[in-house]
């Protein structure tokens, strides 16, 4: 199963992001308040993160784990989500939803664990691991194609766009086999808090900050699951190389996933 994540990340995932992105509306007075209300909903969930530390005294390795599984989403799944709920629109949307929080997300999560993290990998490593990140590539060049208005050959986009396609089933069969049965005899309030505010309040402070703005309903839609599902995987690697608690990471991320199964779609009915 190895094996078949490494090439979902690097082969499917990128090729989904550049066709997607390079097929999506990115008009600024469109896109942008859409990303800013994702990075502002994401900064709050940040800030309550910061302040629980000091109400639960919350060890430092504790401390980053509920940072990470609060401000890392699951792309995987909300990309097979929005696929079922409004198709290639809801892709192209979730694209830039990836596009505005990716690199936001790692970078901020990397000095977050370099500070409070007891790990050796250094901050400059971390980054340029970041960087190179295969879906930042696809992205960026999805980007360029679209903004410079230089047309994908049409043999290249159907090439790219099939392999994409596959990315769906196989992501999705990649979260069920990292699903961790055992892991569900863990609580903690460092967990309730995770799974409270990573299932529950993003989602309500993403819609609430989306009606303030007056964003056009199917930007709701895409903000809300993109708020709505579980946190990453990734974000247990960082957390065993840079000190955080990996342990709690994987029951989290266990809580997350299963409970997600019955959060979202109450979140979507409730609020979209």
């Amino acid at each position: 199963m190895a094996r078949v994540e490494i090439f979902c990340y690097r082969v499917l995932f990128p090729a989904i992001m550049l066709v997607s992105v390079y097929h999506a509306d990115l008009g600024w007075s469109r896109i942008g308040p859409f990303g800013t209300a994702l990075l502002l909903t994401t900064a709050a969930a940040a800030l309550v993160v910061l302040a629980l530390r000091r109400i639960l005294a919350l060890p430092d390795p504790r401390f980053t784990t509920l940072f990470q599984t609060v401000t890392r989403w699951n792309a995987f799944i909300a990309l097979a989500l929005a696929t079922q709920l409004t198709g290639p629109k809801g892709i192209g949307l979730i694209s830039v939803a990836m596009a505005f929080l990716i690199p936001v997300v790692n970078v901020v999560n990397v000095l977050v664990m370099s500070i409070w993290g007891s790990g050796k990998a250094g901050i400059f490593g971390m980054i340029k691991a970041i960087l190179s990140k295969p879906i930042i590539p696809g992205c960026a060049a999805g980007l360029a194609l679209n903004l410079g208005g230089i047309p994908l050959p049409r043999a290249a986009d159907n090439a790219l766009g099939s392999i994409g396609a596959a990315a769906i089933p196989v992501s999705l069969i990649i979260v069920g086999a990292g699903i961790q049965i055992d892991r569900l005899w863990s609580l903690s309030l460092p967990l309730i808090a995770a799974v409270t505010l990573r299932l529950i309040a993003m989602p309500c402070l993403f819609w609430l900050v989306a009606r303030w703005m007056g964003l056009a309903p199917e930007l709701v839609v895409a903000g809300v699951l993109a708020c709505a599902v579980p946190t990453a995987a990734n974000g247990y690697l960082v957390a065993r190389q840079m000190g955080g608690d990996a342990d709690l990471y994987a029951d989290i991320l266990t809580w997350q996933t299963v409970l997600a199964l019955l959060s979202i779609p109450f979140i979507l009915s409730l609020l979209t």
